[in-house]
């Protein structure tokens, strides 16, 4: 798989196999803190699908928004 980050959104690239499980996420956003967007969207009544978890990119935090959409949260380290 291939990650490209261009401006606060990334671009992913990669065999069918490799971006299954990222399928169902409609965009990935780099935010300042995964820790402080969990709270606020689980507050909210957003629904975690794969918890803060360390990535090639640095931390990384998946949820399911009440509306059903579903966007990764992306800390990223430089």
């Amino acid at each position: 798989m291939e990650i490209a980050a261009v401006g606060h959104f990334f671009i992913l690239a990669g065999s069918q196999k490799a971006l299954e499980p990222y399928l169902e996420t409609k965009v990935t956003l780099i935010v300042d803190s995964v820790e402080e967007f969990k709270k606020w969207f689980v507050d909210g009544g957003s629904e975690i699908i794969r918890d803060i978890q360390e990535v090639p990119t640095g931390k990384n935090i998946t949820m399911k928004h009440p509306d059903g959409s579903i966007i990764e949260y992306v800390r990223f380290f430089k």
